[in-house]
């Protein structure tokens, strides 16, 4: 990431600046892995939903940051000023990593990969950790193409529909559920979770007005961290029942998550396109009511194995 990001500061030529903007997609994605693995490895069980919610809650907070601070530094003291600053925090913060006490996985875990994917398969706590980040990645998705499209071409301007999504990223940031997932069960929280998305999308199938229809956009973000919240603590639940590495498992959910993110937009885009947005709402709301009854039936096992 320091490196990557010193890059746009000193290069010039397209195909540079690509080449870092690769890098730092790269460094960005193996660090957000690696740091949530070695949270989930470092926080007790009963702790651990809490423990990921603060994490996703800074990741969401400092993309509501980013740009606001990056905007003013570079006004200030220049865009290559700017990008040299964030390379030295991102030195510092691997200086100061370097020095933290370290979280490896126990020598009895599996941890070749091939072995460790066919664990995680049969694993359902995994499973359904699975189901959730990648229904939240294909309706995040969705709803950040369709939904900007129908509000601007209702009048709603850019600077407004950013301002709707740093309220619903706002919201979404204090909405730590983590710590109730650790006191009633992440399952049954996962499962309402899913029902509570299915409806928030499935008032968008109703005739709103412009205002109503701003409202639900910024309503369903904080809903969708729940789903963030529970997701990943359920994967490093799913990586202890197995004897899996942390690290293993959470980075496969973000796999799920990229397909789901890359897959969600195209698809609902195409849906939108040839049969109406309240179609693609529709099957949203779909998805969202089979992953809670997978998360239910995962629930129901789990309960009749422990009586």
């Amino acid at each position: 990431m320091c490196v990557a990001t010193a890059t746009f500061a000193v290069g010039s030529s397209f195909e540079l600046l690509f080449a870092a903007r690769v890098a730092q997609g790269i460094g960005s994605a193996v660090a957000w892995s690696a740091g949530l693995a070695w949270l989930a490895a470092r926080t007790p069980e009963h702790r651990r939903g809490a423990g990921i919610s603060i994490a996703n809650a800074s990741a969401t907070g400092g993309m509501i940051a980013g740009p606001v601070l990056g905007g003013v530094m570079a006004g200030a003291i220049g865009t290559r000023s700017t990008f040299l600053a964030l390379a030295a925090c991102s030195l510092l913060l691997a200086v100061w990593g370097a020095f933290e006490p370290d979280a490896r996985a126990p020598a009895e875990r599996e941890s070749s990969f091939l072995p460790a994917l066919r664990a995680a398969a049969a694993e359902r706590l995994i499973a359904v950790s699975f189901i959730v980040i990648l229904l939240v990645a294909v309706i995040g998705g969705t709803l950040q193409v369709l939904m900007p499209l129908h509000l601007g071409a209702e009048g709603v301007t850019q600077s407004a529909l950013g301002l709707l999504y740093a309220g619903g990223a706002a919201l979404g940031a204090v909405t730590t559920t983590g710590r109730l997932g650790d006191r009633i069960g992440r399952l049954p929280l996962a499962r309402a979770a899913c029902l509570a998305t299915g409806g928030a999308v499935a008032v968008l199938l109703l005739p709103l007005g412009t205002d109503l229809f701003a409202f639900m956009l910024v309503a369903i973000i904080p809903i969708q961290s729940v789903l963030y919240g529970v997701g990943y603590p359920l994967g490093a639940d799913g990586a202890d029942r197995a004897g899996l590495g942390h690290g293993l498992v959470l980075g496969l959910i973000n796999v799920v998550w990229g397909a789901g993110a890359v897959v969600g937009p195209v698809l609902g885009a195409a849906v939108a396109t040839h049969a109406g947005d309240r179609t693609a709402y529709a099957l949203l709301v779909v998805l969202s009511f089979c992953a809670a009854a997978a998360v239910g039936r995962v629930s129901r096992s789990t309960r009749q194995q422990r009586a």
